[in-house]
């Protein structure tokens, strides 16, 4: 409704008035932004969720490093973060990254197929912690 179409308060002096315009729904253009203005905060949300900002608010960080056995060769593996349920695998090449590690002191648990081998790291929020080379030394089983 146009300023000039709006009832002034003489229309209102015994009352609403009856002749009212009915409501219309939304225009074809309000939908479009509509639709536009929730991409957008989806598209800001989905950026926020993966950058290191929400890392940090959350209290979270990431480990990141390689696995080597006890003669030096690298050696695909499992990572696991103590008290978690947090899991990676290690490429080939034993580099690894584990994401989401809750800040703090965390054990590492380093696993091949029959044995584990712990190290303690030290995680900040919203920091890649790079712990290097881990080396992996087997030992005798029974």
């Amino acid at each position: 409704m146009n300023f000039e179409q709006s009832p002034s308060l003489r229309d209102f002096k015994n009352g609403l008035r009856q002749d009212l315009p009915t409501k219309r729904g939304l225009t074809r253009q309000q939908w479009i932004i509509l639709v536009l203005l929730i991409t957008v905060i989806a598209l800001a949300a989905l950026v926020w969720v993966r950058s290191d900002s929400n890392q940090l608010v959350r209290g979270v960080g990431s480990v990141r490093g390689m696995i080597v056995d006890d003669r030096g060769q690298p050696f695909q593996g499992e990572i696991y973060v103590l008290g978690t349920e947090i899991v990676a695998t290690s490429d080939p090449g034993g580099f690894f990254q584990v994401n989401g590690v809750p800040a703090g002191r965390q054990y590492l648990i380093v696993t091949d197929q029959r044995i584990g081998h712990e190290f303690q790291i030290a995680v900040l929020p919203g920091e890649v912690l790079d712990v290097g080379t881990l080396r992996f030394v087997s030992t005798a089983t029974p």
